[in-house]
């Protein structure tokens, strides 16, 4: 029996091989080591004389068949000939239809002739007890085994119907954006002498690659999740500027769309935190992007942060983003964490999306050793929840002052924010109080001048439900004693709102959420300067590099022309080499001290990145282990990152290029070296 079934066994696998054959020759790749293989196989099915342990299958209709067959095979060969020498593939295909059906033909009469022999064996063991008991179990082995074949094919042929699917969105979201970046970059070759056109095309292009940038990350972030190879790197990072960059971001992508967004600290929120910042960073923004996409015009979408501590005093963050968006059926909440999967179809053809966010960031918050969770109702909005272990670090400037004495004000806004605030400043030392809106607040201020008691400082939100921040602001210093209180205004946005406060009267403009750390510089500086806005050249750094010469190793033309541009628009002399060879030829026929930076692309012709890196190094001269050198490649995993560290690079910086990370990480290497 077990004969039978081996050569069962291989009459399929001769069929399946032969089809893969066929299908490689068409396609023009030669594989005659299966076809020597094949020859094997079906001599031996003939025979039973072979290396495979097969028996000839002693029924005639399996024997004549394989007999087909073999003259079949023949057939084919001198086909697959044929089609190497001439492009003629029509002939071997109709041969390979025929023999396949041969094939089949051959395994149900070799599966017919094993059923023969199996229902004999049964008539002659039904006499026998013993007999029967082992015929009874192995029919049970084999029921069990087909149920988990047929189970694994259910599956395999699931994962196959969903990787189709989203192929198949694929191709939609990548078309999408490259259609805007070939469409927009066409319609500025058109509209060279129209600038307000070009910069508008320039501006959609830029949004097109982000979009690209980010579909490309998303799906290469799942592949190495799906094979293990994603790591966290946790280190101490600053939560307070994660927080505010996001902020910034999707405040206004929601106002751009008429949508509402908040971001809301609860309670004690440490602004620097151990984690790993990219991972948290990357699980937000997929959160919030989603809030924003399915959320309609007037919705509201919120960030609300806050700590806790278990009783087994483990500290964990809790971000909670919610959403008035279209909602998620309750039957679908374990689906849509699943890869390439969305809450149906019509999500996917109205939005758009791989169906890849929510699962890489399921995978991501578990890596971390977190938990998501999801509340939602169709047409009310969804808020997903995302808890991690992550232990709060003070900041190695951060004092702890008390500021007794001071009396503040909080004005407006939403009133969860403004309550947070009331609370840290108490907890600071001040004399706290709120106001609901503007005209309250007036009055106050206005008491407690007739009282003798001013108010040191006034935290007034921008918009407020009866007039905004910088009405506030004016009819405050029109009131006795107002010029002499300490007005902030906050806002979510704060790029437009800088000249505006100033003309108003305001002493400085905070950007939302207010973590502790937040008010306490803000308070410090206005203490020390009378203002925030008398000394903005810290936030707007220009870079200079004149008087530098940088190396240049990238193989790319075009590549090399962007690097180029914008190094020598920050004033340095730029050289460049092709390739690994020619930098350490360069730098080697340069005197000591020449270069002041090598900038080395990865994946290079006749030597590669790592290789010159390492001559360099290797060098005998003074210059040799001081030149900075950065790795310049589209290479950006964390593997990638250390196979630089190790080749005796400085820092690694992924393309494609940010110009901002590219100025700030050179600009600190000269400063040190000054």
């Amino acid at each position: 029996m077990q004969g039978n079934a081996r050569v069962i066994n291989y009459t399929g696998i001769v069929r399946g091989a032969t089809q893969r054959l066929v299908k490689q020759e068409m396609n023009g790749y030669s594989n005659d080591e299966l076809i020597g293989y094949l020859d094997g196989i079906i001599l031996e099915l003939s025979t039973g004389e072979g290396e495979n342990g097969l028996i000839a299958l002693p029924d005639a209709e399996y024997q004549r068949l394989i007999q087909d067959m073999g003259q079949a095979w023949e057939e084919i060969k001198n086909e697959i000939v044929q089609v190497r020498q001439s492009e003629y593939k029509q002939r071997l295909f109709e041969l390979s239809e025929t023999y396949f059906d041969m094939a089949n033909m051959a395994v149900s009469a070799a599966e017919r002739y094993s059923e023969e022999n199996v229902d004999n064996a049964k008539s002659v063991l039904i006499c026998l007890n013993v007999g029967f008991v082992m015929i009874s179990f192995l029919f049970w082995i084999y029921q069990r085994r087909q149920r988990k074949v047929q189970l694994a094919l259910d599956m395999a042929e699931s994962a196959s119907r969903a990787k189709s699917e989203f192929l198949s969105r694929m191709s939609h979201e990548i078309r999408t954006p490259m259609n805007g970046i070939i469409g927009m970059t066409a319609i500025a070759q058109m509209s060279l002498d129209n600038r307000d056109k070009l910069v508008n095309c320039l501006k959609k292009i830029e949004l097109s690659s982000g979009y690209l940038l980010a579909l490309i990350n998303d799906i290469l972030d799942m592949s190495r999740i799906e094979s293990g190879k994603l790591e966290i790197s946790p280190e101490v990072f600053s939560l307070r500027m994660l927080v505010e960059n996001l902020t910034g971001l999707y405040y206004t992508q929601a106002f751009n769309k008429g949508i509402k967004y908040e971001t809301v600290l609860m309670g004690e929120v440490p602004s620097e935190i151990y984690g790993d910042s990219l991972r948290l960073n990357q699980v937000l923004a997929n959160l919030l992007s989603n809030a924003v996409k399915f959320t309609p015009t007037g919705g509201m979408v919120r960030l609300r942060i806050s700590q806790h501590v278990g009783i087994d005093g483990v500290s964990t963050l809790k971000f909670e983003v919610s959403d008035t968006g279209c909602g998620i059926e309750e039957d679908r909440f374990d689906k849509i964490f699943e890869a390439f999967e969305q809450e149906n179809g019509a999500v996917a053809h109205v939005y758009g999306g791989t169906g890849l966010g929510l699962s890489i960031v399921k995978r991501l918050v578990e890596l971390m050793g977190g938990s998501v969770s999801l509340q939602s109702k169709p047409g009310e909005g969804s808020t997903f929840s995302v808890e991690i272990p992550l232990e709060g670090r003070e900041s190695s400037d951060e004092r702890q002052v008390r500021y007794e004495g001071l009396k503040a004000i909080v004005v407006g806004g939403d009133s969860e924010v403004r309550g947070y605030i009331h609370n840290q400043l108490i907890y600071m030392g001040m004399d706290a109080y709120v106001a609901e809106d503007g005209r309250q607040a007036l009055d106050m201020i206005e008491r407690a001048h007739q009282d003798g008691a001013d108010f040191d400082f006034c935290f007034v939100n921008w918009k407020n439900s009866d007039m905004d921040g910088m009405e506030v602001t004016r009819r405050i210093r029109k009131m006795d004693g107002g010029e002499l209180l300490k007005v902030l205004i906050l806002a979510y946005d704060t790029s437009d709102l800088e000249n505006a406060s100033r003309d108003a009267g305001a002493d400085g403009v905070l950007t939302k959420p207010l973590f502790k750390s937040t008010i306490e510089e803000a308070v410090d500086r206005i203490e020390s300067q009378g203002s925030l806005s008398q000394d903005r050249a810290d936030y707007n750094v220009s870079y200079d590099f004149r008087g530098k010469r940088f190396l240049l190793a990238e193989d790319n033309e075009i590549n090399r022309e962007i690097a180029v541009e914008l190094l020598e628009a920050a004033g340095a002399v730029m050289e460049v080499a092709e390739d690994g060879i020619q930098a350490v030829e360069r730098f080697s026929d340069s005197p000591e001290g020449y270069y002041d930076l090598i900038l080395m692309d990865i994946q290079m012709p006749r030597m590669n990145g790592y290789e010159a890196t390492r001559r360099i190094r290797a060098m005998q001269r003074a210059d040799s282990k001081e030149i900075p050198i950065f790795a310049m490649t589209a290479d950006a995993f964390s593997e990638d990152v250390e196979k630089s560290r190790t080749a005796g690079m400085n820092a690694h910086i992924s393309k494609p290029l940010d110009v901002g990370l590219i100025y700030e990480r050179i600009d600190a290497v000269i400063r040190r070296d000054v």
